[in-house]
């Protein structure tokens, strides 16, 4: 079976170069007020959390985990090599440990719902950070009609004179490959990573609790431009992206203990607008799922994207620029993925390749 995997070629890009370091400054203290809320409300949880079972409770439950995963091995041995056999068995041994935990554990049912509301909680902040502070508008659509057609608007195509490569991260994920690169030669930008949060240490050797630390993390890609404003107004942005792969998977499976899982995924279109020190970031959500687990293994994939009717841009900004304004305007993809988690692994693995095929620039 024939794969669509993007060749790396030579002038393939990481990184940036809009010089001055202004989108990793910019980056670091996005991602720093991001954080704030997210260790806030972290800490919060670890305190709640500690005052529902005790040292020797803990130290108890520990014992019994070991036990019964032993058991589920050996029971594996005697059902032979077949995965399904496997799979059934993991189910059965599961809800015994679950029982046992539960009698063992009298707050247990404390510890569930405290534990959904926070990943719920989470989750709404993992969102609010996709979501940047309002500094214009942002369309999208596959109508080629929608781009700025003015007789002053100005037509960009490849090559790209600025790219722009970046991952970003709140909380770090423990392993992560990032494979993302541009090529500003013919405008192709690709978002491709892989990321794994493997959770199991809930119990730790003195019995105290190994709480995680939610993760978030996005990749960008883009191509771009510079642009001295003619006269002074709004900038008009219209950008041309054709989607030709995207796949996106996403799992969760078992770590065998308390068991409890959240993952999101989105993919998403942008532009990024530079001046100096000040960048205006517009974006806008293609596609987004979340996978969660109470235990179970389960996955998922993101729907798939048009890969026939290039997207169409269409952005209006809210700040007015001077007249001889020096402005790089990247366009580009972007993909975004969150997960909480409490003795599962959590699997995701991104290829968006896309090309802008056109920038347009208007001032209004």
């Amino acid at each position: 079976m024939k794969t669509n995997r993007p060749p790396r070629e030579f002038r393939a890009k990481t990184g940036t170069n809009i010089r001055g370091g202004v989108m990793a400054a910019h980056r670091l203290a996005l991602l720093a007020k991001q954080a704030k809320p997210l260790k806030r409300l972290f800490a919060d949880y670890r305190r709640a959390s500690k005052k529902l079972f005790s040292k020797s409770e803990l130290r108890a439950a520990e014992s019994i985990r070991q036990r019964i995963w032993q058991e589920y091995h050996a029971a594996n041995l005697k059902h032979g090599p077949d995965a399904m056999s496997w799979a059934a068995n993991h189910a059965a041994f599961r809800r015994r440990l679950q029982r046992a935990l539960a009698q063992t554990l009298p707050r247990l049912r404390e510890w569930r719902a405290l534990t959904n509301a926070f990943q719920r909680d989470c989750q709404k902040l993992f969102q609010a950070a996709s979501v940047r502070p309002r500094a214009g508008d942002i369309r999208v659509s596959l109508d080629q009609n929608a781009l700025p057609d003015s007789p002053t608007a100005e037509e960009y195509l490849a090559p790209f004179g600025v790219y722009d490569v970046a991952m970003s991260e709140v909380g770090n994920y423990p392993d992560i490959e990032d494979n993302s690169f541009a090529i500003p030669g013919n405008g192709h930008v690709v978002n491709n990573l892989e990321l794994e949060y493997d959770d199991s240490t809930w119990w730790f050797p003195n019995g105290l609790f190994g709480i995680y630390l939610p993760v978030h993390g996005w990749s960008h890609a883009g191509c771009g431009i510079n642009y001295n404003l003619p006269k002074t107004g709004r900038l008009r942005i219209g950008a041309v992206v054709r989607n030709f792969y995207a796949r996106v998977t996403m799992s969760l499976e078992d770590n065998f203990g308390f068991s409890m899982g959240r993952v999101h995924g989105s993919a998403n279109l942008y532009v990024d607008i530079v001046r100096g020190r000040n960048i205006t970031t517009l974006s806008k959500t293609l596609v987004e799922k979340t996978l969660e687990s109470d235990g179970d293994d389960v996955s998922t994939t993101l729907p798939q994207l048009d890969d026939i009717n290039p997207y169409v841009i269409d952005v209006t900004t809210d700040e007015t620029y001077q007249a001889g304004a020096a402005v790089q305007i990247i366009a580009g993809t972007e993909f975004v993925s969150g997960c909480t988690l409490d003795d599962m692994v959590a699997n995701v693995k991104a290829l968006l390749w896309s090309q802008v095929q056109k920038i347009t620039v208007d001032v209004i």
